[in-house]
């Protein structure tokens, strides 16, 4: 986990640390498929799943429990 969380962090230092050998291997593994050049942009259809851990988790509206004890009740 110490290795992962380090990769994470600091993805764009190890790049530029690499040599070019490493870099493709690197980029496959960030990139899955193919990157391609577009109006002026590197681009990909999909990257690594451990990059959709980075996204936000919506929980939509929680239950939570009203509670109780020294102050009233909570009504929502």
């Amino acid at each position: 986990f110490k290795f992962c969380k380090h990769f994470m962090l600091n993805m764009a230092e190890i790049w530029l640390k690499v040599d070019i050998n490493l870099r493709k291997k690197f980029q496959n593994l960030i990139f899955p498929d193919k990157t391609y050049y577009e109006n002026e942009k590197f681009r990909t259809t999909k990257i690594a799943p451990i990059f959709n851990m980075l996204k936000p988790i919506n929980h939509g509206k929680l239950n939570l429990v009203a509670p109780t004890g020294f102050e009233p009740v909570f009504q929502p």
